[in-house]
């Protein structure tokens, strides 16, 4: 069984991955070749993948803030839209 640890003000089971495995896993099955902030089903998915509680908008923030913070084999990319976005693509595969 998990064993749950106390880390900050949320909890992560013990053999959790990272959110950037667990994006290019959502992204993998669901045939989409980025996630950015705005994609709520997307973002949504990953976190279902890391057993992490919903909390509408917070949710979203909290997946592209350990995006932004470790990528990981995602390639990430910044756009403006009126704000800056950053998005996070499947590398390329030779």
């Amino acid at each position: 069984m998990d064993r749950i640890l106390p880390i900050g003000p949320s909890y992560l089971l013990e053999d959790s991955m990272r959110v950037c495995d667990a994006a290019v896993d959502v992204l993998r099955e669901t045939e989409n070749p980025a996630v950015m902030f705005g994609d709520e089903g997307l973002l949504h998915l990953i976190a279902d993948k890391m057993r992490w509680n919903h909390d509408a908008w917070n949710t979203s923030n909290r997946v592209m803030a350990a995006l932004n913070k470790t990528p990981g084999q995602l390639v990430k990319k910044t756009l403006c839209h009126g704000r800056w976005v950053s998005v996070f693509r499947m590398p390329v595969e030779s």
